[in-house]
């Protein structure tokens, strides 16, 4: 071995000691209080959840070999969950995931810790595009500055798709250089694999490989005018590139072009109708067009950045064989997402590689050792230091009144929404033992549906309740959670089908009051959702009421927020001799809801919305509240109440159907059938179904359909005459 390779072993070895090391400072930091609130994070976290758990039962269906694998297919495929936001995305970053999830469990924290795969990936791609380009030690010294960046560690321990797709990306750039402008056969279908891999990550991929790509292209065609390599060879190195990139990449874009383009669409010309969590700014000015430039400081940190733009020319005048493919994987995505109404400093990530390239290489070019060595010093003892800072809150925040930043990525504390120490919060603790404690209460229930009543529509109440809604479905994810400000048209559909609720309310409160609640829906955007689901202020008055009647099981006070929350049920419907209930005031149902009624129905059916992932997709796997045993497709449509008889005795149960030609469901109380001959009408348009006998106390009335279930708008139960 001669001394360039024992050099670049050497070093090698050292990179894959700073990854572990890495690898072990992530899993100290997440053996503290989860708190993922940076945004999207919990929003990803559950579709990995959810992802992985319906794959697990493709694999255990005991199904032929082939139909499983269909089925993974199909899970894969876009449109297994057919809403847009984060599901639009690929899921090469969950299924990464699911080897640590199969060894270790599925548990918020394996999913997180399963970056350090990306994190290596990047590492080592840096690595070996300054080693291959000129010399082990640039490469090693851009790989080494690259991982102390506050982005690269900070955001390892969160979740989502940008940081892997910072991964592929540098992986993608390494390759597109060993093409030698697609005069090389093999690693031009190397290319090809890695950049449709890459597609499967995020599409975002195109904008970061369009610069590079468009100037190997160039190069290529200028090579085979001025070097005797023939044209024919160069394109049918890209033809192999590109047919291998569409081949892997397929499974999940075919046939979703149409959606996916609309989305970018939306989002690109988006201007007034963004929601504040998008964090959108305009472009229409100075401080606009350096938005992301400002972005880049703060994730590479001032220090190392700029060390970046003192070694810019040095760079430029080294012997770097691939300069202008790192200068255009910076530049060409700068100037794309400017011009992009939508902007998220995050969107800029996978370009941060190229200024650890800048810096490797610009140090090695030093020719001043004394200059070289003081500066590689300085630049990893800053980096450690600031390492030190924002992982475990050695010494005082580092941007603490930072105010040019602080609406995109600060907290109010001086520390990066996604690179922070772990504070102690309660946050999981309180999600686990509500849900738990709602366990305690329905043994046995397959559907459990809860209601969160947000306190404001903010950006902290946002991701807030994101965290608090992914912990209690990590806990159990049969559990389904509507959000009233989040998914405000699903939530008041079922407004008045909630067994519990989750009432968020700020400061220290012995019991809500509902009274922020009470304001967002009755003025503005508020009022008229309410207008349109709800029929008007009186419908959202009479709820808001029975919401106050909720037993209240368990209050918490949420720090370090200061947000009071309270787990609340649902009391049973008092039953005298004469009650009519709402078909909608239901607590555990399988059909449709849409105020006043339920039922399986096309009318009943809308397009769906961002906060019917849920609805669509139930889970009956081992866990608190759900039996054992798998769910049979043929379980029929149920619709369950939870009723208080003041007396004992019989007592006969009408339904009032939307059609009074369709055919009513069945009935049982207490798991005993309703006995009934033929339903006859009766007055007000009320079918009898049937009479029972119960005594006084709390009884459960389920409403059955095999595989239809007429629309119903009312039950009635009367005591009869003994």
């Amino acid at each position: 071995m001669n001394t360039t390779a024992r050099r670049h072993a050497c070093l090698l070895l050292l990179l894959v000691l700073v990854v572990l090391c890495h690898a072990l400072c992530n899993w100290r930091y997440l053996a503290g209080d989860l708190y993922p609130q940076q945004k999207d994070v919990a929003a990803h976290l559950k579709v990995c959840t959810k992802y992985l758990l319906q794959s697990r039962d493709a694999i255990r269906s005991g199904a032929p070999l082939l139909e499983r694998f269909t089925r993974l297919a199909s899970l894969f495929h876009q449109e297994s969950i057919p809403v847009e936001h984060i599901w639009i995305w690929p899921r090469l970053t969950y299924v990464v995931t699911a080897p640590a999830a199969a060894i270790w469990g599925l548990t918020p924290r394996v999913i997180i810790l399963s970056n350090i795969v990306w994190l290596a990936v990047l590492l080592l791609s840096v690595f070996s595009i300054g080693s291959r380009c000129m010399s082990p030690e640039a490469g090693f010294m851009a790989a080494l500055i690259t991982s102390l960046f506050p982005a690269t560690y900070g955001l390892s321990r969160n979740y989502g798709l940008d940081f892997s797709l910072m991964g592929i990306a540098a992986l993608a750039v390494y390759w597109l250089i060993r093409t030698e402008a697609f005069s090389r056969r093999a690693p031009s279908i190397v290319f090809g694999c890695v950049f449709g891999i890459g597609l499967l990550v995020k599409v975002q991929l195109l904008i970061f490989l369009c610069g590079p790509l468009l100037f190997a292209l160039v190069c290529g065609w200028r090579r085979s005018r001025d070097r005797g390599i023939t044209a024919g060879r160069v394109f049918a190195n890209v033809a192999l590139a590109g047919l291998a990139a569409l081949l892997l990449s397929i499974p999940f874009w075919w046939g979703n072009i149409d959606n996916i383009a609309a989305v970018f669409i939306r989002h690109a010309e988006a201007r007034d109708g963004i929601d504040p969590h998008h964090l959108s700014v305009p472009v229409m000015s100075a401080r606009y067009f350096a938005y992301y430039l400002v972005a880049a400081i703060v994730y590479v940190s001032p220090p190392l950045f700029a060390l970046g733009v003192l070694l810019l020319p040095v760079f430029i005048l080294s012997r770097f064989k691939a300069r202008a493919v790192v200068l255009l994987w910076a530049l060409v995505p700068y100037a794309m997402f400017t011009l992009i109404e939508l902007k998220y400093s995050v969107f800029y990530l996978s370009s941060l590689p190229a200024v650890g390239v800048v810096i490797g290489a610009g140090l090695a070019s030093l020719r001043t050792r004394a200059l070289k060595y003081f500066l590689c010093a300085a630049a990893a003892g800053w980096g450690l230091i600031h390492f030190l800072q924002l992982s475990f809150a050695v010494g005082p925040p580092p941007y603490r009144g930072c105010r040019p930043y602080s609406s995109d990525a600060l907290r109010a504390d001086g520390y990066p929404v996604w690179a922070h120490p772990a504070f102690p919060n309660n946050l999981e603790r309180v999600a686990r033992r509500f849900i738990e404690e709602i366990g305690s209460h329905e043994r046995g229930n397959r559907y459990v549906r809860i209601g969160v009543c947000e306190f404001e529509y903010s950006n902290k109440d946002y991701l807030l309740v994101d965290s608090l809604e992914y912990f209690m479905e990590s806990v159990n994810p049969a559990v389904y959670v509507f959000r009233s400000h989040f998914s405000t048209d699903s939530f008041l559909e079922c407004m008045d089908s909630f067994n519990y609720l989750v009432v968020l309310e700020e400061g220290d409160k012995p019991m809500p009051d509902f009274r922020r609640f009470e304001e967002y829906f009755s003025n503005g955007s508020g009022a008229s959702l309410c207008a349109k689901y709800l029929n008007g202020p009186a419908t959202l008055a009479r709820l808001i009421e029975s919401y106050r009647r909720y037993e209240l099981l368990d209050r918490e006070l949420l720090y370090p927020d200061g947000v009071s929350a309270f787990l609340m049920r649902k009391p049973p419907f008092p039953v005298e001799d004469d009650a009519v209930i709402p078909a909608a005031h239901l607590v555990s149902a399988n059909v449709f809801i849409a105020w006043p009624r339920i039922g399986v129905d096309e009318r009943l059916r809308r397009p769906p919305t961002i906060g019917d992932y849920d609805v669509l997709f139930p889970y009956d796997l081992e866990f608190p509240l759900v039996p054992p045993a798998r769910r049979d497709p043929s379980e029929p449509y149920f619709a369950r109440y939870r009723l208080s008889f003041e007396r004992g005795g019989t007592y006969a149960l009408s339904i009032k159907l939307k059609d009074r030609e369709a055919s009513p469901p069945r009935a049982s109380v207490n798991g005993k059938p309703v006995i009934g001959r033929h339903p006859r009408e009766a007055n007000g348009g009320m079918k009898r179904i049937g009479s029972f006998r119960v005594q006084a106390g709390v009884g459960e009335v389920e409403l059955l359909g095999d595989e239809y279930f007429s629309v119903t708008e009312q039950l009635r139960i009367t005591r009869e005459g003994e």
